[in-house]
């Protein structure tokens, strides 16, 4: 079997693109596979994560994607009763989170039993506040509003509520950073690791045989892990690292982006029209790098962008839909937003002058910084 043609067929598209680490990659992808066959009866069976170092994007199969859609739609439709079960779980599993993120517990005086066990138990949070925190509200919320617009859904504001509360809030990375990243601090102290944030290069079922001293991955070699591919489909299953991989299956995987265009489309979120200098917000790094007056460009806003997003003049977004983030936060601060564009991370520099037309969802180049 040749790998790359079998991987062509797949036809994978691009679903989104995130600041994800291969911790995150693994534990999601067991999200999207056994988590949420036992939410809902329905698992992805073709998942693949191609990182740069810097940006992980996440391509999925179109059909699998519809199936998905059709599923959670189906149940807000019919099934109202497991429709508030899982959105509540959600609920309660932020309510958990903020308790943890609060806690900031001391490691210090665990064995590395005692260690293990408390990580395979915040692995299994951080799974399931993925599934019911994360991916379900979103993909509620798109179906809801789709529902909604058909009338096709009644006495809903109560359904309409959770989706938001839960939509508006989101604590994987902090759970990532402030609640395993207190506990990997004393992991990598003991492994003799300089940089605790590399232990969030390891995969999901190495993490607990590392913290035991069971397997050895040495400094240099995590840190080579940066780039990466996480596949899994029903006949190939791999992890691969370092740049030669990058570019092998980025070239199968990843459709090419013309650098030329001098207007991006995309959809009103919140009208306007406002001209600035273009700030790309990737990842929590970025942030304090905004200045008052730019306009934002991210992939996807989230909570943690609240203070550059305050200070901008404009949101544009790759992803998003009515219900997302940057939606409902630019009509909270009447500030212009476009979102679904796609690419505007990729064709936009930090610094580029741009006339964000959120009254017909384009942004105009005016201005290229070389």
């Amino acid at each position: 079997m040749n790998e790359l043609n079998y991987i062509n067929k797949i036809k994978f598209k691009l679903f989104l693109r995130r600041e994800l680490s291969l911790l995150a990659t693994s534990v999601v992808i067991l999200g999207y596979t056994k988590e949420l066959k036992k939410a809902i009866n329905f698992s992805f069976e073709n998942i693949c994560y191609l990182s740069n170092g810097e940006i992980t994007s996440s391509l999925r199969n179109e059909a699998e994607l519809k199936q998905y859609s059709e599923t959670v739609s189906e149940i807000i439709e019919n099934n109202r009763s497991k429709c508030n079960v899982l959105l509540n779980k959600g609920i309660k599993l932020n309510n958990a989170v903020w308790r943890l993120i609060k806690a900031k517990n001391n490691y210090h005086s665990y064995s590395n039993q005692e260690l293990s066990r408390e990580t395979n138990k915040l692995l299994n949070i951080y799974i399931k506040l993925f599934v019911f925190a994360t991916i379900i509200p979103y993909e509620a919320g798109l179906a809801f509003n789709n529902l909604k617009g058909k009338n096709k859904i009644k006495n809903y504001l109560n359904l309409e509520n959770k989706i938001s509360q839960l939509r508006l809030v989101s604590l994987y990375s902090a759970f990532e950073e402030k609640v395993l990243g207190n506990l990997f601090k004393e992991a990598a102290k003991r492994q003799k690791i300089k940089n605790y944030r590399l232990l969030f290069n390891l995969e999901y079922y190495e993490v607990s045989k590392f913290i035991l001293g069971n397997i050895t991955i040495t400094e240099p070699e995590l840190k080579a892990r940066a780039k990466f591919i996480n596949l899994l489909t029903p006949k190939i299953r791999f992890i691969k690292f370092g740049e030669n991989n990058y570019q092998k299956y980025s070239k199968v995987l990843l459709p090419a982006i013309t650098k030329k265009l001098k207007v991006i489309s995309g959809k009103t979120a919140y009208p306007g029209k406002v001209k600035g200098r273009v700030r790309i917000l990737l990842s929590r790094q970025d942030i304090s790098k905004f200045v008052k007056g730019e306009i934002l460009v991210t992939v996807s806003s989230n909570p943690e962008f609240m203070s550059a997003i305050k200070k901008s003049k404009a949101i544009i977004a790759d992803e998003g839909g009515i219900a997302c983030h940057a939606a409902i936060i630019s009509r909270e601060f009447k500030i212009p937003c476009i979102i679904g564009t796609k690419i505007a991370t990729q064709i936009l520099k930090n610094g580029d002058l741009v006339e964000a037309d959120a009254d017909k969802g384009i942004v105009r180049i005016l201005e290229s910084k070389i």
